[in-house]
């Protein structure tokens, strides 16, 4: 695991330093006496303290117990540019691809921060680091010799700008999430294990053809797990930096050919104790001979339709754990229950039925892992379905208990910028807010709905109507329509756009 150093790690970090490059003072004859400026000697936790008081990027390798095995930094040069600092693995945990790593992961972690060349400095005379360098791209520039030295210092550098993926077919970085779905702040490495509590992510999309039939790929028999099976689509772990629907987009295109020009849809999300699995369908009218197989990962794809598929689906040949995953979705008859909503570009439209319900002076919200507001309880009308009959089965859904309607109270037209799977959107509802039929008890059949789509366990909690003003909630005009409900149907413009 690659994390940024803490300030309290700063003394260890010292101690990887010294220790990593003593070994290049004892090859190559280097003292406190002739060479005082040497990395072994010269590095102490006053430098390390003021470069990490400065803002200067410095990341530690830990391995699952959270001991350090290896250090880099960066100092910032300006002009697009920057110098490579410390970088070094502990003498015993060598020759495991753990320097190879952290510099990669330099590289990247130069290229978001706008550089376009790392500078990189070493001696001379240890020409089994300048080839290690060059093998990884860094190309030799040059020598200087310093009379306080006892070694030449040796120059070198690596364009990086829109390269620093390179190494990417020898190592995979990961984010790291937490369990709710947030990122953890630091970054796994593929092959390794995953540290307790840590998870990473992995995209799916299942792909169906406009006519219905669903597409089928065979793993190549070459893969380490599930060999020469049959899956349903493209799907593998999200990348450093990107969004779980980019990773989506990403693994359908290089593993199918297909590109998702529309928006794809969610369609399952799913917790482990060490990856967050996020499902979703791509509808597609591709040409069903132009699908592309990938090498090392495919090796032959078909179309089938619903009873073909059910077929393999059911058979000991396809991927069990994936079978797990889209149970819920087979069981609805590989159909997604549409809400009525349009996603075109960067707007998106939405028709919601919400729920009002008030026991003993206290009304019922929501609210999850991820997000710091509470919101209200209901969703997206389904094609075919009234708002009422939406908002019934909504609030049994999140709450285990059938309410019933009392009268339509509100109708609200919505305006907002969208956030999270919605970012960058411009959104517009229309909501429809049914007031429920009080049952005289807060007691619920279910205390917290499942995992939302948007990641994070959603809780029900209740709110004193008359202190609505003292949290963040969604809608806002509650916190003032809900004391004096009458039996008119309010009709509301809600624009929540900052422009």
């Amino acid at each position: 695991m690659i994390r940024p150093v803490e300030k309290c790690e700063i003394d260890k970090c010292v101690e990887v330093i010294r220790k990593s490059f003593l070994t290049v003072a004892q090859e190559y004859g280097f003292t406190e006496e002739n060479a005082p400026r040497f990395t072994a000697f010269a590095t102490t936790s006053e430098r390390l303290y003021r470069q990490y008081d400065e803002g200067r990027p410095m990341y530690g390798y830990f391995d699952e117990n959270r001991q350090i095995l290896g250090y880099y930094s960066l100092h910032m040069q300006g002009n697009e540019e920057c110098e490579l600092n410390n970088l070094c693995v502990l003498p015993e945990y060598r020759h495991r691809h753990i320097g190879e790593i952290l510099f990669f992961h330099a590289l990247t972690t130069a290229d978001n921060r706008g550089c376009k060349k790392v500078n990189i400095g070493i001696v001379e005379e240890n020409q089994k680091l300048r080839i290690w360098y060059e093998k990884l791209g860094a190309k030799h520039i040059g020598t200087k010799k310093f009379d306080f030295f006892p070694f030449t210092c040796g120059y070198m550098e690596k364009d990086i700008k829109g390269k620093s993926m390179e190494c990417k077919q020898s190592i995979e970085l990961w984010d790291a999430y937490h369990e709710d779905g947030t990122l953890a702040g630091c970054d796994l490495i593929r092959g390794e294990k995953i540290p307790n509590g840590l998870r990473h992510m992995v995209a799916e999309v299942f792909v169906m053809h406009k006519d219905g039939s669903i597409l089928l790929m065979q793993r190549d028999f070459d893969k380490p797990n599930y060999p020469g099976f049959w899956e349903s689509g493209a799907g593998g772990s999200v990348l450093k930096g990107e969004s779980a629907l980019d990773g989506a987009r990403r693994e359908l295109l290089e593993e199918t050919g297909i590109i998702a020009d529309d928006d794809l849809e969610n369609l399952y999300y799913v917790v482990t104790d060490t990856t967050i699995y996020r499902g979703y369908l791509c509808v597609t009218d591709i040409s069903k001979e132009n699908v592309q197989l990938q090498k090392g990962e495919t090796i032959a794809f078909r179309w089938a339709d619903k009873q073909e598929f059910r077929e393999v689906f059911n058979s000991d040949q396809y991927v069990d754990k994936l079978r797990e995953r889209l149970s819920e979705f087979a069981a609805h008859d590989f159909q997604k229950e549409y809400d009525c909503c349009i996603s075109r570009n960067r707007y998106y439209f939405r028709y919601r039925a919400a729920a009002i319900i008030i026991e003993n002076g206290a009304v019922l919200m929501a609210r999850n892992d991820i997000d710091d507001y509470y919101y209200s309880i209901g969703g997206g009308v389904h094609l075919g379905e009234t708002s009422e009959q939406a908002v019934i089965r909504e609030v049994f859904e999140e709450t285990g208990v059938h309410y019933e309607v009392d009268h339509l109270a509100f109708v609200n037209e919505c305006f907002f910028e969208g956030e999270g799977s919605l970012q960058g959107k411009e959104c517009h509802g229309i909501e429809f807010y049914y007031l429920m039929k009080p049952r005289g008890t807060r007691e619920l059949g279910s205390n917290n709905a499942d995992v939302g789509m948007m990641g994070g366990k959603e809780y029900m909690c209740w709110l004193p109507v008359d202190k609505l003003g003292e949290y963040k909630l969604f809608p806002t005009f509650f916190k003032e329509r809900l004391i004096n409900l009458n039996k008119e149907i309010q009709h509301l413009i809600s624009d929540d756009r900052k422009t």
